[in-house]
């Protein structure tokens, strides 16, 4: 069951309210799924919104080839089993993907956790129809 509940526009404070405009007049175009949690924390969410929206549509990284998917699975296990990048593997980001790009994959990294941590949290339900991913 989950630990919340919507809060509709009709009921948002006036600086929730902004913020709410401002995620639905942005290129998500919609409001809803982790916002609708974290719009209870208007400036968090504002900041969040602004990342999220920089980081799925603003970043220098392309399509990925193998190789370059292997190196950021690598990149993103390597800094969650041990809160550190060894230096092989930094050399190896940096001369692949540049600086910009190992920052941005770092961002990535830092915002969907945000973003997983505050669905598990509050225990939002999958849609509908949909087949959970993991086991639990």
């Amino acid at each position: 069951m989950a630990r919340y509940r919507d809060i509709a526009p009709g009921e948002m404070t006036a600086a929730q309210r902004r913020v709410h405009d401002l995620i639905v007049a942005g290129r998500r175009g919609r409001f809803g799924g982790p916002f609708q949690l974290l719009i209870r924390a208007p400036e968090i969410c504002e900041h969040a919104a602004k990342l999220g929206e920089h980081l799925r549509w603003g970043t220098s990284l392309p399509s990925f080839t193998q190789k370059d998917e292997a190196l950021v699975h690598r990149i993103c296990t390597e800094l969650f089993n041990t809160q550190r990048l060894s230096d092989a593997s930094f050399a190896e980001a940096v001369a692949s993907l540049g600086e910009t790009g190992l920052i941005e994959v770092i961002g990535i990294i830092g915002y969907y956790t945000l973003i997983g941590n505050t669905l598990n949290v509050f225990q939002v339900a999958l849609p509908e129809a949909v087949t959970p991913p993991f086991p639990e």
